[in-house]
């Protein structure tokens, strides 16, 4: 079997893939933080989560003790990225959890 671009091959093909939450929190596990930061635009995962409109891997985040309420290199928080994307499940999501809507 080899892997290449996304499927595995062998004997029977199978597509590969991880969804947003498993993702997040294998990186978690090797070691990745919570609250790391992205060296152009200082965004957390927490962020990224929420822009993306992954309300479960948001959820994980904050009970891994992510920051809800950190800004980025403008000033905006997750609450702020969430409400960009349109999305209204993240939005929910934060507000529920605690995040400042300001």
């Amino acid at each position: 079997m080899s892997w290449r671009m996304g499927t595995l091959q062998g004997s029977a093909s199978a597509k590969w893939h991880l969804c947003p939450l498993e993702c997040m929190m294998r990186l978690v596990q090797v070691g990745c933080g919570v609250n790391a930061v992205t060296s152009k635009f200082a965004q957390t995962p927490t962020h990224i989560a929420a822009f993306g409109g992954h309300p479960e891997c948001l959820l994980w985040l904050l009970q891994a003790g992510a920051d809800i309420n950190r800004q980025d290199y403008v000033g905006e928080t997750p609450i702020h990225k969430a409400a960009r994307a349109g999305s209204m499940e993240c939005v929910n999501a934060l507000l529920l959890q605690g995040a400042k809507a300001e």
